[in-house]
């Protein structure tokens, strides 16, 4: 893609150039590629002369409101609100990015952390419904451990999780823990629940193999160690 002189921003991440749009944005899947995580699109059938910024990732014209570039079918665009990046809603219906979330309560619908929401009765996990939870109260630990109502519950390592067809995310598999167990922080990326050490990282939770946790530490710079063995990352 090449810009020229009348490329020019609109608002937030969005841009113009000639007559049409376009939207510029973070793309975890690319990353995870190794490629260059940032990605540029058009928005496809958007009014140019209608077309406004809402918030960051949003936008919308006569007709409909889009998140990044894709249309958020049946929005309400009177009661529309952003909640934040990912999480948005109307008087009757909550969404995450342009998905409508079926069953959700939009009146007590709000977003929380780590791309997680919740409504009067359950907790959500991008499009999927993690846990039953009424009003009791969430504890994020990080992106993928949580705790609610005496459990613990992991996102474990991405091939757990379903897809479909198109590669979207079905449902996220989640592995349940006892609540009453002591969860101990090494730092962002390692912690202690019980006597298992594990590993966060972008794909999920790992269970790393080693034989007394407490003895891991970190060296330095990325470089971790317990005691008999060198690790890079979570990688012996």
């Amino acid at each position: 893609f090449e810009t020229g002189d009348n490329f020019y921003n609109i608002g937030k991440n969005y841009f113009r150039q000639d007559n049409k749009i376009y939207v510029v944005y973070y793309s975890e899947l690319s990353q995870l590629q190794a490629f260059y995580p940032y990605r540029i699109e058009e928005i496809e059938g958007i009014d140019i002369s209608t077309a406004k910024v809402i918030e960051k990732n949003y936008i919308k014209d006569k007709n409909n409101i889009y998140y990044i570039g894709g249309k958020i079918s049946g929005a309400d665009m009177k009661s529309f609100k952003v909640l934040d990046e990912f999480f948005s809603k109307d008087k009757s219906s909550a969404y995450f990015k342009w998905y409508k979330i079926e069953g959700a309560d939009a009146k007590t619908f709000k977003a929380l952390q780590y791309k997680y929401a919740r409504d009067k009765d359950n907790l959500y996990g991008a499009s999927s419904i993690e846990k039953k939870i009424g009003p009791g109260k969430v504890e994020f630990f990080n992106r993928h451990v949580y705790r609610v109502d005496g459990k613990y519950y992991m996102i474990p390592f991405y091939s757990k999780n379903k897809y479909d067809e198109n590669n979207h995310l079905l449902k996220e598999g989640v592995e349940e823990i006892d609540g009453n167990l002591e969860l101990k922080k090494i730092n962002d990326l390692f912690f202690i629940l019980g006597n298992k050490l594990y590993y966060r990282d972008v794909f999920g939770v790992h269970v790393m193999n080693i034989e007394d946790p407490e003895k891991f530490i970190r060296i330095e710079y990325d470089y971790y160690t317990d005691g008999k063995d060198i690790y890079y990352f979570g990688n012996k």
